[in-house]
């Protein structure tokens, strides 16, 4: 199988590493894992007493977003979105009741001065370098994947945006993906 981080992201970014993994698997007879970013982020940290959250810097002030109970190659309890910190926070306070939450990405800078008003110092950041997703994460994650079944064919894979591109959403008046 050939491995790609699926999203969300920076759109350029995901775009071109996309079009290379159809690219290399249209030319053999490989299935293809997406794996999403936000989960291959979690795995960094995983296992972890409590939720993970992974965030990603989506500029203008958001994150990108999903919180994970347990292991990172199960749906997320909540995202992938697009939030401001205190919808972050929100989001973080409705999971991590009983247990402190790891939050973990590039996104911690964005959101850590809203964690520490709610939280004070109960939550742990995992801000970067060590909160970065990389080639290892995703590999290790499309490994699992791929045992459990989840390879696709090269033509039904798409990158996950969550937010549309400014020129999408001046055109369709829609901000989100659906």
């Amino acid at each position: 199988g050939i491995a790609v981080g699926l999203g969300p992201g920076l759109f350029t970014g995901l775009r071109v590493g996309v079009a290379t993994v159809k690219g290399l698997a249209f030319g053999s007879e490989a299935l293809v894992v997406a794996v999403p970013t936000l989960a291959a982020l979690a795995l960094r940290v995983a296992p972890a007493p409590g939720p993970v959250a992974a965030v990603l810097d989506a500029r203008r002030g958001e994150v990108y977003a999903a919180l994970y109970a347990g292991d990172p190659a199960l749906p997320p309890q909540a995202g992938p979105a697009v939030l401001r910190p205190h919808a972050f926070v929100e989001t973080v306070a409705r999971f991590a009741v009983e247990t402190p939450c790891t939050v973990i990405g590039e996104g911690v800078a964005v959101v850590a001065e809203a964690l520490r008003a709610r939280f004070g110092d109960a939550l742990r950041l995992v801000p970067p370098p060590a909160g970065l997703t990389d080639a290892v994460a995703v590999g290790r994650l499309a490994a699992r994947l791929l045992a459990a079944g989840a390879g696709i064919a090269a033509a039904a894979l798409a990158p996950v945006y969550v937010r549309r591109a400014e020129a999408e959403v001046q055109r369709t008046g829609e901000r989100f993906e659906a």
